[in-house]
């Protein structure tokens, strides 16, 4: 019984010794860039499974001891991290990819609506404070202040200011009519195709002092009315 141990440990032994001689190896092989073809130095190479590491020298070059089915990480700061399988002892070549860094975009807090406030209240400090155009009342010598009317309503600063004051005042307009009179509203109502969606709604673009009253039902007439006589125009 004894005998037949000593046989079974050696022939595990030199089963074992034969197995892991047939599995180690040594991996060599450079690492170079994808795009340029250039070769990739101080490139860290990591066996996952047996936690080895080293790094490729000035030429891209390495080597490291590895086993089949093993997984070897290859990084490096500026680079996309690389894995690659080891199946033989093949000298291979592997390509990194260089990493795509966006440029961070620096947001202003600062809204549209913050910059006309700001614009309006520099006119305020000018002494402008009825935008553009004072109150009758203003003008009455005991209650009011005369001066102050006519600088406001004849001032080269008041003239600016109320063509400011009138530009917010269409541009807010404007918005508020995008934002109510959309295309994809339009065409689940006229099922234009594309290429005439833009040209109907230039021609029965609705007007604001309109639209403002209208209700989401009430636009939705509209549109349909309109489609109707664009269609007997066309």
């Amino acid at each position: 019984m004894r005998s037949r141990l000593v046989c079974f440990a050696l022939l595990y032994n030199l089963l074992s010794l034969t197995v892991s001689g047939q599995q180690v190896f040594t991996i060599r092989g450079i690492v170079t860039s994808k795009e340029t073809g250039d070769r990739i130095s101080e490139v860290q190479v990591h066996d996952l499974r047996s936690n080895a590491f080293m790094m490729s020298d000035e030429f891209g070059v390495f080597s490291i001891k590895a086993a089949t089915d093993d997984t070897l990480q290859f990084s490096k700061p500026g680079y996309t991290v690389r894995e690659l399988a080891i199946f033989n002892s093949a000298d291979v070549v592997v390509e990194l990819q260089n990493e795509i860094v966006l440029k961070e975009i620096v947001i202003k807090d600062k809204t549209i609506a913050s910059e006309q406030n700001a614009a309006i209240a520099n006119y305020r400090e000018k002494g402008l404070y009825f935008d553009g155009s004072p109150p009758l009342a203003i003008f009455n010598p005991i209650s009011g202040s005369p001066l102050t009317g006519l600088h406001e309503l004849l001032g080269k600063d008041a003239a600016n200011e109320r063509h400011f004051i009138g530009f917010i005042r269409d541009d807010e307009q404007a918005a508020y009519i995008d934002n109510r009179f959309t295309s994809s509203l339009v065409k689940s109502i006229t099922h234009l195709p594309e290429n005439e969606i833009t040209g109907f709604m230039d021609a029965c673009r609705p007007g604001y002092s309109d639209l403002k009253t209208w209700s989401d039902y009430q636009l939705q007439q509209y549109i349909k009315t309109a489609f109707v006589k664009w269609q007997k125009k066309k």
